[in-house]
């Protein structure tokens, strides 16, 4: 399993923003969604073939595969207005604070995954 993050911040006047967040690309040996650490900076992976393949995808995109800057984020406030210059981590690190247990993946549980669990009014993940 390959756990992963998308968020998505939405802005008056503007396009929203988008972060994305994974363990790793080489994903975990466990059933636990919220097990390991997530981050828009990915270490280089131990590289196998379908690695391989994966990861010159990712070049013919970006000339670092394994980031996902934040200016875009911070270049605006919520309400549209633009900084002349925005301030951003180079990196971010999401903590889960939570566990859920074995998440066998079939149809609906990612869409019950936070209900079910009882995380209603929980803070999740620390950043």
């Amino acid at each position: 399993m390959t756990p992963g993050l998308t968020l998505k911040f939405l802005r008056n006047n503007v396009q929203s923003a988008n972060m994305f967040a994974l363990v790793s690309l080489e994903g975990i040996n466990t059933d636990e969604f919220f097990s390991h650490n997530f981050s828009n900076g990915l270490a280089y992976p131990n590289m196998n073939l379908e690695l391989q393949v994966l990861f010159e995808k990712f070049t013919q995109a970006s000339n670092c595969p394994l980031m996902v800057g934040g200016s875009e984020l911070a270049l605006y406030d919520f309400d549209g207005k633009k900084y002349d210059e925005p301030k951003f981590p180079f990196q971010l690190i999401f903590k889960p604070l939570v566990k859920i247990g074995n998440c066998s993946y079939n149809e609906g549980t990612l869409r019950n995954l936070f209900t079910s669990a009882n995380l209603q009014n929980q803070t999740i993940i620390e950043v």
